[in-house]
């Protein structure tokens, strides 16, 4: 329990140094987690407890790093100099052509973590002696600190360039750790990332900023019990995590005899009596949104998974009313980016409903391509209409404010 307890606290560490900064297995028992397991961390989890770290507490000046830079493979050096600027070359794997990175720190006053300061790391890279993107880490120092000894961490950031913007996912050379590139988890092995997203089905395995969906292997048991009795909680309380277990009648109560409802959490209802938790954030080993956080292998152990939110809709595909745009300003596309020609505005729910044939990640947003059916015979009424053609093109899955742009209507009227 206090290793539960004392992780929990760093992730809300993590949760308040987002909102300071740029907005960017196996159980021993029920009380602690697995020390091998914990040993696995990912990128939404901090590896070192909120304290300031200052620039002569870096134990090395030469760092090599292996990865991502989106989908595409890297390797990269470079020097941290005695006054906190930043030379070196990285490669893609693909090319192997040197491309030169320098930079310097940032400091930031306030963004470490309970009010303290950290260094961010912003990279500037050229070819040919012109800038050709930029990189940018945030508390960087908190992630080279003790180099290369943290290697099951990952170094997290972020590219850009005049048009694109990409995930960096970063482990030192040395490691021997598995970095799974889409998702940017760090696991023993590929076997180990594979087992565990075929138990958590999440789509194209991409989790940065999506819902998450927590489901009852057995499907009897989502319309009365959403998460599973003796399922351990932690709630952020002041500035302290309390640890809540659910009992058999939907309540989560802790040693002081407080108590809530489970549909006091995040909730949404996906059928006439069924509901799910859904939360908004997911590491390797935690399902979280900042307040509240459930230990995913507890989960797996008891009969439940988590689905993201666009694999439940795909699963409902064929078995529904139909899919229909959520926003006014629905648009279709030619091609999957905004700079592309709109070609249909018409995606009307009362006009007819959506197929959703493909879902893309494009340089971090989701797009699904879609086919715009109009209504011959509407649905639940006695209406025929004049055929018209279906039209084909693609919609961004998500809006300005990261909400979904299209939902369906289960079946019935």
């Amino acid at each position: 329990m206090l290793i539960f307890f004392n992780h929990f606290k760093l992730l809300f560490i993590i949760t308040m140094f987002i909102s300071c900064s740029s907005k960017e297995n196996n159980k021993q028992n029920n009380e602690e987690l697995n020390s091998e397991e914990f040993d696995l961390i990912s990128s939404e989890e901090e590896i070192i407890e909120s304290e300031e770290i200052s620039s002569d507490k870096i134990s090395k000046s030469e760092y090599e790093f292996k990865g991502y830079i989106g989908s595409s493979l890297v390797n990269i050096k470079f020097t941290l100099n005695p006054d906190q600027t930043v030379k070196g070359v990285y490669q893609y794997d693909k090319y192997k052509t040197d491309i030169h990175i320098e930079g310097k720190y940032i400091n930031c006053s306030d963004c470490g973590g309970e009010g303290t300061s950290c260094n961010h790391l912003e990279l500037f890279e050229s070819v040919d002696n012109k800038l050709s993107g930029s990189w940018y880490f945030e508390c960087f120092d908190s992630y080279i600190y003790d180099y290369p000894n943290h290697g099951n961490s990952i170094l997290s950031g972020i590219w850009v360039d005049d048009t694109s913007k990409h995930r960096i996912a970063l482990i030192p050379s040395v490691s021997e750790k598995y970095l799974e590139p889409n998702s940017g988890f760090v696991f023993d092995s590929k076997e180990q990332a594979d087992n565990f997203f075929e138990i958590n089905k999440i789509h194209e395995r991409k989790v940065e900023g999506k819902k998450f969906y927590i489901f009852a292997k057995n499907s009897e048991n989502q319309y009365e019990k959403p998460l599973p009795i003796g399922i351990e909680l932690g709630k952020i309380e002041g500035m302290e995590p309390t640890v809540f277990k659910l009992n058999k009648s939907n309540m989560f109560e802790n040693e002081y005899e407080d108590a809530f409802s489970v549909f006091d959490l995040p909730v949404e209802k996906i059928s006439s009596e069924s509901y799910a938790v859904v939360l908004s954030q997911l590491s390797r080993f935690y399902i979280t949104d900042g307040y509240y956080s459930i230990n995913v292998s507890d989960l797996n152990e008891m009969g439940y998974y988590v689905l993201c939110e666009h694999s439940y809709l795909l699963n409902k595909n064929g078995n529904v009313l139909g899919f229909f745009p959520v926003i006014d300003s629905f648009k279709m596309y030619k091609k999957p980016t905004t700079k592309s020609e709109v070609s249909f505005t018409e995606a009307d729910e009362d006009k007819g409903h959506l197929d959703i044939l493909e879902i893309k990640n494009v340089n971090l947003e989701y797009w699904a391509k879609v086919r715009f059916n109009y209504y011959t015979n509407v649905p639940c009424s006695e209406e025929v209409r004049e055929p018209k053609p279906s039209v084909e093109g693609w919609a961004k899955f998500y809006d300005n404010k990261d909400e979904l742009t299209i939902r369906y209507y289960p079946g019935g009227c």
